[in-house]
């Protein structure tokens, strides 16, 4: 009868077996633990790389926004006393809707209303692009921080690495300075009893008169 074949169970539970010690001797194994330090020193410093690009990118953007807002502020430069202006806005429509007065009259308030209106319109977009300025100015600050604080990881990353390497140079040196292992030959029962057997007949070879002489 030929034997049954393992079940595929049981083959997957041998191969989870055999990788679950391959793994265990790679964690125990100094070198492999430094190539694997390594290599995630290298990974975590890509990312930190790419997150400098990104903000490096967005800071460039930024200071050509507020480069153009501040060119905007400049040409409309009608900063002037908003709430005067709102206050004066209300007392004209006031007196247009409940005074009488001649048509002449109405039609000066008319042009001063328009007047007044038009300057609250141009402070109002002056007050705008000087807030939006601001708020491009303090996101540039923000990113300065933060690009700052990215360059000292990345920094910290770079030590990281060298160290790593150099550790990882002695350990080759020291590999390379141990004397190569002495392989042991190992001998069984079996090859015990023929190399015995082999110098019996050896001894008897060299031996004939004895043996002659033990038969007499």
């Amino acid at each position: 009868m030929q034997p049954a074949e393992p079940k595929p169970a049981i083959q997957m539970q041998a191969q989870a077996q055999a990788a679950s010690s391959q793994a265990h001797n790679e964690q125990q194994d100094p070198k492999a633990l430094l190539k694997n330090e390594l290599e995630q020193a290298f990974t975590k410093r890509k990312e930190l790389i790419s997150q400098l690009n990104k903000l490096r990118h967005r800071l460039a953007y930024k200071k050509s926004e507020s480069e153009a807002l501040k060119k905007l502020v400049e040409l409309n430069d009608k900063y002037k006393n908003i709430g005067r202006l709102k206050h004066a806005k209300e007392v004209l429509e006031f007196k247009i809707a409940t005074e009488a007065r001649t048509l002449e009259d109405e039609k000066a308030l008319l042009r001063r209303l328009g007047e007044v209106e038009s300057q609250l319109k141009e402070a109002l977009e002056s007050q705008r692009l000087r807030n939006k300025a601001q708020l491009v100015d303090k996101d540039i600050e923000e990113l300065q921080k933060s690009i700052e604080s990215l360059d000292k990881s990345v920094a910290e990353a770079d030590a990281k690495i060298n160290e790593l390497k150099q550790k990882l140079g002695m350990f080759v040196k020291k590999e390379r300075k141990k004397p190569a292992p002495v392989v042991q030959q190992s001998i069984s029962l079996e090859d015990v009893a023929v190399i015995k057997k082999k110098k019996s007949k050896d001894n008897t070879n060299q031996n004939p008169n004895n043996a002659n002489s033990n038969g007499a």
